[in-house]
């Protein structure tokens, strides 16, 4: 976590440096752009300033001439010398350090010009250094209403070297005169540079200046910085490791998120506060979904029981079932041999007294296996009707314990709720992380961690679920064929228990009645021939009523065969139960409370 707390204070380094990087060249250029405006500005102003002194310079070199003029129009002069007047106050007219007059006729004759050898000349074609007709275009402007100015390049006074100059005229017409005035560009540009030396000076003093602020903000800055990255990184540090905990089953410890909820209301407080209910609830979701498993367990355990109880209850069952079809089978042979035993004594009455006590003994002996039958019969009747019922109410309160387990499903739900708000609290903090930029990257690797928890707790919760289905899936089997025998032995097993326990009573007294009828034979031998069919009929009767019990019991024992099969099948899936709950147990035990 030390690669988040160095990403911020390098964010905030950096946007420091790159921050003062751009005020100070915003600054530069704000600067050189003002001053290039100001000397602009200044140069103009100047430029203006010089245009404006050069013509009033000329107006007022008028109005002196006017004055003259006006002088020789009262008389108090003549014209030419008013013109000679106005020549001499030409030539010796001055303004400022250097500025003269100079004045030529309309036809480019000069008048006056620092008293010369040009005075007096037609300098009307004369041309400066670059061929310009300066004199020409002086004059134009001149004579233009309210006069104008012209550029050239002249020498100045004393000098041979021609330089920029900018004059103004005006034309005088009472004298034919356009005079005129001007000021080198020179001075202009040497005042101007001047101005921009003092503004470089003032400009490079203030970037001084400038570059010693950022320089203490920027320490200051980094100052911040490291102190800062080092509180913002120090509860995610801690909320990390927990989270690291949690990613591996260990919810043992929360005492270090306290202080973070306490402190922090932001996103990290909350961010440790979700954590923190996350872990409570896992620990009550492990504690619930032990408890379950303990109780789903123990009845799994007392339901398996049952099953081999029940298994081993059908299997004596059955065996007896098939003592009793072999029983019946004797019986059904008996009644063939009685048949036979009648037919001879229909065919020769003479040997009917010889085996009267034969057939007394052989009475007797079927009264005693008839009794003995039905005694057996009632005892087992007895017997199942006891284990059904003990087996119904066993089967019932284990399928009652084993719904339970849809408990599980209820805090599966839970968990999955969790972790869907857990999923969406990443979403916002992914949200927030990509709305800070580069300064929320360490947000996102929070944001991520915590989706990684919340898919890690939706997998358990599907675990366990798909677990907890199994276990309902198998204890639904166990009530619907434990249903199925408890079904069968009500409508089944107990109706043939009820018609053997009838056809032994039937038995008991056929043979009671054979024994009756061989004592009576012993005595009166003349009734033997009335009675011979009717013993005939009796013993087919009993013949047909073995036989049928013969079959019943038969059908009986397969459908005792078919329950101990589906006992069977009952207890191999309660085996599967178990360790389907073990399977659940080890996974809840990976987890430390």
């Amino acid at each position: 976590m030390k690669k988040i707390r160095n990403k911020i204070i390098f964010t905030a380094i950096l946007s420091t440096l790159l921050a003062s990087l751009v005020i100070g060249i915003f600054s530069n250029v704000s600067m050189k752009n003002m001053t290039d405006s100001q000397l602009e500005k200044m140069r103009q102003t100047y430029k203006d300033n010089f245009d404006m002194n050069v013509k009033y310079q000329v107006e007022t070199a008028v109005s002196m001439l006017q004055a003259i003029y006006n002088k020789s129009q009262s008389g108090e002069i003549s014209f030419e010398e008013a013109k000679k007047l106005g020549a001499d106050l030409l030539r010796e007219l001055r303004y400022g350090e250097e500025g003269y007059f100079w004045a030529d006729t309309s036809e480019g004759v000069n008048v006056v010009l620092l008293g010369n050898e040009t005075e007096g000349t037609n300098r009307y074609n004369a041309q400066d250094v670059n061929g310009h007709y300066y004199i020409q275009d002086i004059i134009n402007h001149g004579m233009q209403p309210g006069g104008g100015f012209s550029e050239y390049w002249f020498p100045k006074k004393g000098g041979t070297e021609p330089l920029p100059k900018r004059a103004y005229s005006l034309y005088f017409e009472p004298f034919d005169w356009v005079l005129g005035t001007g000021n080198y560009i020179d001075d202009i540009d040497a005042v101007i540079t001047a101005q921009a030396k003092a503004y470089s000076d003032m400009v490079r003093k203030n970037g001084i200046t400038s570059i010693i602020g950022l320089v203490v903000s920027n320490i200051f800055a980094i100052i911040l910085s490291l102190f800062m990255g080092r509180k913002i990184s120090k509860p995610v540090v801690q909320v990390t490791e927990i989270l690291n905990k949690t990613s591996k089953y260990d919810l043992t410890e929360d005492g270090k998120l306290d202080p973070i909820t306490r402190k922090f209301k932001d996103e990290t407080g909350i961010m440790a506060n979700a954590l923190k209910d996350l872990r409570e609830a896992l620990r009550n979701i492990v504690v619930n979904i032990r408890s379950v498993s303990d109780v789903i367990h123990s009845n799994a355990v007392l339901v398996s029981e049952v099953a081999n109880d029940l298994n081993m209850q059908a299997a004596d069952s059955s065996a007896i079932i098939q003592e009793l079809s072999a029983g019946m089978e004797e019986t059904s042979a008996s009644a063939e041999q009685m048949s036979s035993a009648t037919s001879l004594i229909e065919a020769s009455i003479d040997s009917i007294m010889a085996k009267a006590e034969e057939g007394a003994s052989k009475a007797a002996d079927i009264d005693s296996r008839a009794k003995s039958l039905k005694e057996n019969f009632v005892k087992s009747e007895k017997t199942t009707s006891q284990l059904y019922s003990d087996t119904k109410v066993m089967v019932e309160q284990a399928i009652d314990n084993a719904k339970i387990a849809n408990e599980i499903n209820v805090l599966t739900q839970a968990i999955l709720g969790i972790a869907n708000q857990t999923n969406l609290l990443s979403l916002n903090a992914s949200i927030e992380a990509a709305r800070a930029g580069e300064a929320g990257r360490g947000f996102a690797v929070v944001a991520g961690e915590i989706k990684q928890l919340a898919d890690q707790s939706a997998n358990m919760a599907a675990k366990i679920q798909e677990t907890t289905n199994a276990v309902i899936a198998s204890v639904k089997e166990l009530a619907d064929a434990s249903g199925t025998l408890l079904e069968f032995m009500e409508t089944q097993v107990r109706s043939d228990y009820d018609y053997m326990l009838k056809t032994s009573e039937q038995y008991a007294h056929d043979a009671e009645f054979i024994s009756n009828l061989v004592t009576d034979l012993s005595a009166t031998s003349e009734e033997l021939t009335s009675s011979m069919k009717e013993i005939i009929n009796a013993i087919k009767d009993v013949s047909t009523t073995v036989n049928e019990g013969a079959q019943g019991t038969y059908s009986m024992a397969e459908n005792m065969s078919s329950m101990l099969e589906k006992v069977v099948i009952v207890h191999e899936n309660m085996k599967g139960n178990l360790a389907e709950i073990e399977k659940l147990n080890n996974l809840v035990n990976q987890i430390q409370l």
